[in-house]
């Protein structure tokens, strides 16, 4: 009886999982022809960027810490993608701004713990592309998105060049739930940076 569970659980996580194609085919493939599929970092393109890394140009201070995660990509089609997720803390002039790292700060402070909708999208052979927006100052979501590219350069120590963009097509319109206005204010994080691997 114990080999027949076995067997039948081992049977239903092939069923799960019918394919795994590496994460880059996930840019040209359709969900709806590749039901079932887990598209994982097979190529260790997004293993290159796990870890922390840092960009201190005197007025500008920015930590992040990329962690690889299974993410649910298609819910109808029992798609899976492995995916860049992050946490950062972002300074201007030594004053914290965005910290989603979980440190604590005193009722009436400004600074921002919200989580960013930073999320790793598609991986290119040369580039990885996510999906931008900083963390909203008010309890409605943030109207501006943007486009961001990051590219690892091997050395010692590494590092990242990090290229972001606002895409004006796919600002977000209307007022949240709540009624109240969405967060119109602009991107603060800098667009242009090249970051350094510290562990």
């Amino acid at each position: 009886m114990k080999k027949i569970i076995v067997i039948l659980l081992y049977l239903l996580t092939l069923q799960l999982y019918s394919q795994v194609k590496p994460i880059e085919a996930l840019l040209h493939d359709n969900y709806s022809k590749n039901a079932n599929t887990y598209y994982k970092d097979t190529n260790g393109r997004l293993a290159n960027c796990v870890g922390t890394w840092e960009y201190n140009n005197g007025n500008d201070y920015f930590k992040i810490t990329f962690s690889v995660v299974k993410d649910l990509a298609n819910e109808s089609y029992n798609v899976y993608a492995d995916r860049l997720k992050v946490k950062f803390i972002y300074k201007k002039n030594g004053i914290v701004k965005y910290d989603n790292y979980g440190n604590l700060y005193p009722i009436g402070s400004y600074v921002n713990t919200k989580p960013s909708d930073i999320t790793s999208v598609f991986v290119l052979p040369s580039r990885i592309s996510f999906l931008y927006s900083e963390p909203s100052a008010t309890n409605c979501y943030r109207r501006r998105v943007g486009d961001l590219d990051i590219q690892y350069v091997a050395g010692n120590p590494a590092k990242l060049t990090w290229k972001r963009t606002t895409n004006e097509r796919y600002f977000q319109n209307g007022p949240c739930d709540d009624g109240s206005q969405t967060d119109d204010v602009p991107f603060i994080i800098p667009a242009d940076m090249i970051l350094t691997k510290v562990n």
